[in-house]
């Protein structure tokens, strides 16, 4: 049974990634932090937005200076590492400490309404991973000018060319 609303700390790196062929690709968030070690498996949509949501975020928060002695939520004793499927994923943001709070959960945390893992992140952080996670994104098939799905490497069928190859 797994330990249920770890709270990893504040990040000291967390990347994107997407491994396997184009069309076939499966997409992670890898976090370390104080608390231990997390891979966490989403869909290429839910990274994309979350990367979308962190830049807006930034943009909208005015920089403020923060006391070294800033309260930092604890992370969870001992070190963990965790992989799991994410079924939620949530950002928020501390104003009192100026870091992002990501909350990922299962589909059990989900349904008890809950997260599985939390962890704080950094400004700087935060705009990196956004920016390589949307990199991540884009490496894959190209999208279709017109109905915006995917083409595939034999093209692909567009429904907005009333059923005209598109390559």
């Amino acid at each position: 049974m797994r330990p249920r609303d770890m709270h990893f700390g504040q990040a000291s790196k967390i990347t994107a990634e997407a491994r396997g062929a184009a069309g076939q690709r499966r997409f992670n968030i890898t976090v370390e932090a104080e608390g231990g070690r997390a891979r966490v498996w989403v869909e290429k949509q839910e990274l994309m937005q979350l990367a979308l949501s962190i830049q807006e975020l930034l943009s909208s928060q005015t920089v403020k200076q923060v006391a070294d002695s800033r309260r930092r939520d604890q992370a969870t004793t001992g070190s963990q590492d965790l992989e799991f499927q994410a079924s939620r994923v949530v950002l928020g943001y501390a104003q009192d400490t100026d870091l992002m709070v990501l909350e990922f959960g299962d589909e059990e945390s989900a349904r008890r309404s809950r997260s599985l893992f939390r962890v704080m992140v950094d400004r700087s952080s935060g705009a990196a991973f956004a920016e390589q996670a949307l990199e991540v994104c884009a490496a894959g098939r190209p999208t279709c000018p017109l109905c915006h799905g995917p083409i595939d490497p034999g093209g692909h069928v567009c429904v907005r060319t009333n059923g005209h190859i598109v390559a």
